[in-house]
């Protein structure tokens, strides 16, 4: 995406639980492909948890978390079709200005970070609406940046981009999947175990 360069963010909290692993309530510490270590100040990096939500009982179970490098997320996404990239940057060009969504926040909310995942970024529905859905953030050692995430993204735009990816696309991602997740055959053929890095 065509977006500004955000040098020397000033906005920026400890990890909170939020973006902890489910699991242990830890800080996620290692890229989930090259194994560095992330909890160093000027390692920048991104976590994703994604979610099943089960809204007739209030409860919700964790599909995956990790966290990668941007060296990483950065290798994977060159491996994706350059046509991939075009709808995809394109799909999000037309439903959400980042930076203006960034300067809002930041003037109305401020680091809450509650209001800035509470809704799906593209089509705004929220969160206790949703059946699935992905957050996502990007952090520096142990603190979350409050840059053009966090945000999260909902089932129904999860549907949306799947639709834009490319057959070598999608093989990459089921692949980036199957080496590093694993995942139960009742989550394999749904959208959101094939969205990352996205």
């Amino acid at each position: 995406m065509d977006l500004p360069e955000l040098d020397n963010i000033r906005e920026y909290v400890e990890i909170p639980a939020m973006f902890r692993s489910d699991l242990t309530g830890q800080p996620i510490d290692r890229c989930l492909v090259c194994g560095r270590f992330l909890l160093e100040d000027g390692v920048q990096y991104l976590i994703e948890k994604a979610y099943k939500q089960r809204r007739q009982f209030h409860s919700r179970e964790i599909i995956f978390e990790y966290a990668v490098c941007l060296d990483c997320h950065a290798e994977m996404r060159s491996s994706f079709s350059e046509e991939s990239l075009v709808r995809i940057d394109g799909y999000f060009s037309r439903h959400v200005n980042l930076a203006k969504r960034r300067a809002q926040l930041l003037k109305t909310e401020g680091l809450n970070l509650e209001s800035w995942v509470s809704s799906c970024v593209i089509n705004g529905t929220p969160v206790e609406a949703m059946n699935e859905y992905q957050m996502l953030c990007q952090c520096d050692g142990k603190n979350l940046l409050f840059a053009y995430l966090p945000y999260t993204l909902g089932g129904a735009a999860m549907n949306d981009i799947m639709q834009l990816l490319s057959n070598k696309t999608l093989d990459q991602l089921d692949g980036f999947v199957e080496q590093y997740f694993g995942l139960p055959p009742e989550f394999r053929e749904t959208p959101i175990n094939r969205l990352l890095f996205v």
